[in-house]
């Protein structure tokens, strides 16, 4: 199975997403019914799963998704930005971090929605040659000029995704990893960035949650694939009723995430 490290537990809300999920690995045909969708709307807004022990030399294991790979380059940076402080203009603010506990330990949708939005922010920003903003968040346009794609998205990374050695910067390293690639590949506006970001966050957030199971059934990895592109396409679409403010600013683009995730999971449960 490709999920690994994912938050692991029997109680609460994610139990029943693990249940859903597995009985349809286990089905030829697997598939994405409402009541799961229904599930993984109200697990987004319950505290994850305690971590799963740990990896080797000690640090937890991180969850991932099939077919993406996190981009090579220096070792994670701690960032201030990342959670949700300093930066004036276009920088951070307290949004991003509320709610977050140390360590990781519990999932929080205003970190999440800062991180984000910071992320998305220096893609525009980048795009459009505005050093100014690249400034605020700690990054400079001559030198992400020179970088290839691959080290400009690690350089973004390193800058804006905080790294404490919690499972959620870990998962969030790996949602913006992804929409990140999209963006400068499709070269994406804010609002198809901000669809974008809500679809691979939750996608990211059930792949964490269910990856022990996965990797725990007798079912092929071809399933758990088939699965996961299965519920990714159900998002996308949900996500393309969802109406997103237009934002280029890393606070407009953080209330915009925060927003869209509360109306995504509302979609989720059919309302």
């Amino acid at each position: 199975m490709g999920t690994m490290g994912a938050w692991e537990g029997s109680k609460g809300k994610w139990r029943e997403v693990r249940d859903l999920s597995e009985e349809q690995l286990e089905k030829d045909k697997p598939k994405i019914p409402p009541d799961l969708l229904d599930a993984l709307s109200d697990g987004l807004g319950a505290p994850a799963d305690s971590p799963a022990g740990e990896a080797e030399g000690g640090a937890t294991a991180a969850p991932t998704l099939h077919a993406s790979p996190l981009p090579a380059g220096k070792t994670w940076s701690r960032s201030t930005l990342a959670r949700g402080g300093g930066g004036g203009g276009g920088g951070a603010s307290g949004t991003g971090g509320g709610g977050r506990s140390g360590g990781g330990r519990r999932r929080s949708q205003a970190y999440a929605a800062g991180v984000g939005g910071n992320v998305l922010a220096a893609a525009i920003a980048y795009r459009s040659g505005d050093a100014q903003t690249l400034e605020t968040l700690g990054l400079d346009l001559a030198e992400l000029s020179s970088l290839s794609d691959l080290k400009k998205i690690n350089s973004i990374l390193n800058a804006l995704v905080g790294a404490d050695g919690g499972i959620e910067d870990a998962e969030l390293r790996r949602v913006n990893a992804r929409v990140l690639r999209e963006v400068f590949a499709k070269e994406l506006d804010g609002v198809a960035a901000v669809r974008l970001y809500i679809v691979e966050y939750t996608v990211q957030v059930w792949a964490a949650e269910t990856g022990k199971m996965q990797r725990a059934t007798t079912v092929s990895g071809q399933a758990s694939r088939d699965l996961e592109r299965q519920l990714r396409a159900v998002l996308r679409a949900k996500a393309k009723q969802v109406e997103v403010a237009a934002a280029s600013s890393a606070k407009g683009l953080r209330d915009a995430i925060a927003s869209s995730l509360t109306l995504m999971r509302r979609l989720m449960k059919g309302l």
